[in-house]
This record gives structure tokens, sequence and C-alpha cells, in this order.
């Protein structure tokens, strides 16, 4: 990315205060602590998240609001506003529900979006709390990615009134894109979303262990079968508590040849599990040829219903 396209940054104090005043006239603001900071839920790698509630319903929520070094970056607000495009025409229990969105003059042009507060906590610190990083139990595992399946299917099959959107493919499916709630899964983070059938442009930002083969070449076009990659990482990460490439394999050309040539090990390697026909759903999801895999979550979503 340019420098050029990049404001200089700011201090944090004069960030909260931005924040503050940008909010204030439009019916939502920050809920501040002791030390009078915005109480933050997290943040990626353009974008921060902070709870608030809407002074008019009392109601509280989730803001997402660009980091102040992207908010002068054309390419990074144009995916800010598809994103918010996306989970305006999105309505599935298992998808994080946008709420409002908000990008006037008020707020300096800066923007929101304001979206449905989840009770959870994302799936990575979750496997990490809740199972000291070992396998989740079966029992638990294949309810959780069951859902996980039927919001992202909801979303391949979903026509949006946007251009090019026949379908919408997710693109970074991981633990940290995965809220676990008391009542089940709400996938969040469709920020580098892109019609089902449309061509690559622009730089991407996936998260290298989850790509499929065809994300690491531009050229590539892709499709239903690039989610059903992640999503089999994702349910191999699940059964065996571990991520396929180990955390020492640092290099990036390492990893992208892994992707491109290794064959995932067995899941029984990695744990106590030696379940066969979870060892082939795994097999077929991550084949390295789209043509091999599932060719929809619905495929997928058979062959678990038989676990």
């Amino acid at each position: 990315m340019s420098k050029t396209t990049r404001r200089k940054n700011i201090s944090k104090s004069e960030e909260i205060r931005l924040a503050k005043m940008d909010l204030k006239p439009l019916g939502y603001r920050f809920i501040l602590d002791e030390h009078n900071a915005p109480i933050s839920l997290g943040a990626g790698g353009v974008g921060s998240v902070y709870k608030g509630f809407s002074r008019y319903s009392g109601f509280q929520v989730a803001i997402k609001c660009l980091k102040n070094e992207y908010i002068q970056d054309r390419d990074i607000i144009n995916k800010f506003l598809i994103e918010a495009n996306i989970y305006m025409e999105l309505d599935h229990p298992n998808i994080v529900k946008l709420k409002d969105f908000i990008s006037n003059e008020q707020t300096n042009f800066r923007s929101y979006a304001i979206l449905e507060l989840v009770d959870g906590i994302d799936m990575r610190y979750w496997m990490k709390r809740a199972w000291n990083n070992t396998a989740i139990p079966i029992e638990i595992a294949v309810p959780l990615m069951r859902e996980i399946l039927e919001g992202i299917q909801y979303a391949h099959n979903r026509k949006l009134t946007m251009d090019g959107y026949d379908g919408v493919l997710h693109l970074d499916i991981k633990p940290g894109n995965i809220l676990v709630t008391s009542s089940g899964v709400k996938i969040i983070d469709y920020g580098i979303s892109q019609g089902g059938n449309a061509e690559r442009s622009n730089r991407m930002m996936y998260s290298l262990p989850y790509a499929a083969p065809e994300q690491l070449s531009l050229d590539s076009v892709l499709d239903k079968r690039t989610d059903i990659y992640a999503l089999g990482i994702l349910f191999r990460e699940m059964v065996t508590g571990q991520t396929w490439i180990p955390s020492v394999v640092r290099d990036t050309d390492v990893i992208r040849d892994w992707i491109k040539h290794k064959t995932l090990p067995p899941i029984s390697e990695s744990s106590g599990n030696d379940n066969l026909n979870i060892q082939l759903i795994i097999d077929k999801a991550v084949e390295k040829n789209p043509n091999d895999r599932y060719q929809s979550c619905e495929e997928f979503l058979i062959d678990l219903e038989e676990l």
C-alpha cells in the first residue's frame, strides 16, 4: 500500500475524541469506562470494533470503524462499503446482523457500521480458554460446524441487489471470524467478500493458513469451493485442536508452498481422533484441485449429517 494514501497516525486520546465527536449527533455513542476510553471488542487488520449503544432505543450495539491510517485509503473504504451492503441484505441466524450504516457530513464522512452486539467470543479464544487448544468433542464440534456451513451456504446462495453478487463468498473463514455464543455461532467479517462469480481484483487480505491454493494466484477466479477449502481447514482445527501449519513455520514462501503442494497430515497425528468418516470429510473439503472438493456447502452438510 502506498504510504501517500495513509494519514499520519494520531494519538490515542485524539482518536477517542474524534470517535466521540463523530458519533454524538447520530444517536450512538461509545460506552465509556472509568478511564473515559471506548470499550474495545477487538481489532483486525484495517478495522476496530467498539461496544456502544443507541441513545434512542437503549440497545447495545457493536460499532465497527476503519483504523485512522485507512480512513483515506479508497480501496479499503470501498471494501468497507461493500461489506456494509452485504450485511444489509444477509438475514440469517448464524450471520451477524447489520443494524445501521453511517457515513455523512456529521461524521466528517468517516464510515461506521452499527452491528448487533453478539454475546460471545471468537472461536480461537474459545478453543484456547474452554478446551486448552485440544480437540473439541465431536458431539459439540459437529453441530457447531453444521451451523457455520448453514450460514455460509445461505450467503453463497443469496442473490444481492449489487451488480456481480450472484451469491456471496466470504474468503476469510477462520476461527477468529466465528463467534461462539451460548446458543450457537455467528459468522463475522465479510470485509473482503466478493460475488460468487467475480474475478479477482486489487489486493487481497486473506489469512494465509486458511487460504485455498487458488487464492494464492491473482489470476484465479474464486467460487464457492474456495470457502469450502477454508471450512475444511477450520473443521480439522476444531476436531484436532491444532492448526495444520505449525506456528513455528513463519516463512511466507514455505507456507505458500505447503498450501499448494503439501498433503495435510492425518488428524490422528494431531490428536487422538481416528474417526475415519471425519477424516474422509476433511480430505474431500481440502483437496488441492477445486473440482475434487465438495462443490457446495449442501454436499458438505450431507456427509456431516451422517456422522
